[in-house]
């Protein structure tokens, strides 16, 4: 097939938007469908171009609104259909749907395909960020008007695509296609390497953020939750490590106390956090045994050592220093620099930027564990965003590529998916407390959460990669012909 994309990512920066659009560009290529892609706000970056893709920038000059909406529109509605109709093509791709909507409605007036990817609600976005008036109002009912017109509409999770039904687009011509992860780049290492590579801290076991730093993804709530935990590690406060995760399937008796490293005791609560696995055996904790994991899928192995468990021994009879690896640019940047500062976090937190596509895995294969994104309080601005859209992050699934566990906000779509596969530890959105101690059993079951990690990878490479999301893809555009 050919297909026409149109996108406002920037390849540049190659944020959750930009990953997206290159890679299922590329992958559709791959797959011998001609794909010629439209940025419509960005001029074409060098060297950006995915292998087999023609890219076509839109530079639009910055202006005032109303001209700061109807200018974009008006400039891709010319473009697109010059283009679709000199090369004939047999599907428009677009995302969102906003500045795309005047081509969307000609060419389905002209009995042309289109395709409308969703992956989230524009109207909740504007509001997250504090624009409550007209703009939201605008954005949504244009994204409702071209949920309703599209052949087909590619939500990202569930949730969306509850909402995409209740727009007005028919469930025949709803098609979810979640997000997902390139296993060819997002490789699993050693993690004492990649520490080492990038200079950190030896004695340190790291957790990792890599995504926007935008006002939803919460990332003032993992500090927090981070210096809960450095501050327990630094005072050996087991008792006050109140269990609280059980196994996906249940406690026979929900009140069964389990063992910790010396025999301490603490109580579960299911409603908190889910563990996988079959018991809450923490035997591994503690020790500097150098462990191995062989993949069944791959030629890899991922080596943990020198790791002390909350409540065991160590190397030195001292417990595990935390700190957190934060990768990416955004708008909260700046406050969230200033915010770990006034922690007293400065030393424990390290804000590596804008880092290249291809760099990042280091930077996940040097943690114990990655955290998403999406913790919010239950009052707080971005609340309602997020129980619309749920999260299908492409974070998550680049942790679980590199075969590192993940630390999930309980979120439609995400969370599910690690309910499934057992592959890491949701909890509550707002639960400070609850996403400390999941950082902490995860320094607590080092062996455990590594076979976690493992069954992550496994699961990209059956059916998260990005080859498997575009055949998706190509499916459900051939299937709206029926």
């Amino acid at each position: 097939m050919r297909f026409l994309m149109v996108s406002g990512a920037n390849l540049k920066i190659m944020n959750g938007d930009g990953v997206h659009t290159r890679e299922l560009a590329c992958r559709l290529a791959a797959a011998g469908h001609q794909v010629d892609l439209v940025l419509r706000r960005y001029c074409r970056p060098p060297d950006a171009a995915p292998p087999g893709v023609e890219i076509i920038g839109l530079p639009v000059p910055k202006c005032r609104l109303p001209g700061k909406i109807l200018w974009p529109a008006l400039v891709l509605l010319f473009v697109a259909t010059c283009l679709f109709f000199r090369w004939r093509y047999d599907v428009f791709y677009a995302r969102e749907g906003v500045f795309e909507l005047p081509v969307i409605l000609l060419l389905r007036r002209l009995g042309k395909k289109v395709a409308l990817e969703v992956n989230t609600v524009m109207a909740e976005d504007l509001r997250a960020r504090g624009r409550t008036g007209w703009m939201a109002a605008f954005a949504g009912r244009a994204q409702k008007r071209a949920c309703a017109a599209a052949d087909v509409v590619l939500p990202v999770t569930e949730s969306l695509a509850g909402w995409v039904m209740r727009q007005g687009a028919p469930a025949r011509r709803v098609a979810v296609v979640e997000n997902g992860a390139d296993p060819h780049v997002y490789r699993p290492g050693v993690s004492d390497e990649a520490i080492k590579k990038l200079g950190l801290p030896s004695a340190r076991r790291w957790f990792c953020f890599a995504g926007n730093l935008a006002p939803w993804q919460g990332v003032e709530v993992i500090l927090e939750a981070l210096a809960l935990l450095r501050e327990e590690l630094s005072t050996g406060d087991k008792d006050g490590m109140k269990e609280r995760f059980v196994p996906a399937g249940g406690w026979g008796k929900r009140d069964s106390p389990v063992v910790c490293g010396d025999g301490g005791k603490f109580r579960t609560c299911h409603e908190d956090v889910t563990l996988p696995g079959g018991k809450n055996d923490l035997s591994d904790a503690g020790g500097a045994e150098t462990r191995r994991y062989e993949s069944q899928c791959g030629r890899w192995s991922r080596c943990k050592s020198g790791i002390s468990g909350v409540g065991g021994t160590g190397t030195a009879g001292k417990s595990p220093d935390a700190g957190l690896l934060v990768v990416g640019d955004g708008p909260e940047k700046g406050a969230l620099e200033k915010r770990t500062r006034d922690m007293g976090l400065a030393d424990a937190v390290v804000f590596a930027g804008r880092v290249g596509y291809e760099d990042v895995p280091v930077y996940i294969n040097a943690c114990a564990a990655g955290i998403g994104g999406g913790w919010h309080r239950p009052a707080g601005t971005s609340a309602g965003r997020l129980a619309v859209t749920g999260s299908s992050a492409c974070k998550v699934f680049a942790y679980l590529s590199c075969s590192v566990p993940v630390i999930v906000p309980d979120l439609p779509g995400v969370a599910r998916l690690v309910h499934r596969e057992e592959c890491g530890l949701v909890v509550a959105p707002g639960d400070v407390t609850g996403l400390k101690e999941a950082m902490a059993e995860v320094l607590r079951a080092p062996s455990r959460w590594a076979e976690a990690g493992c069954r992550g990878r496994t699961l990209v490479e059956r059916e998260a990669s990005w080859e498997r999301r575009a055949a998706q893809v190509v499916r459900a555009v051939q299937e709206s012909h029926l």
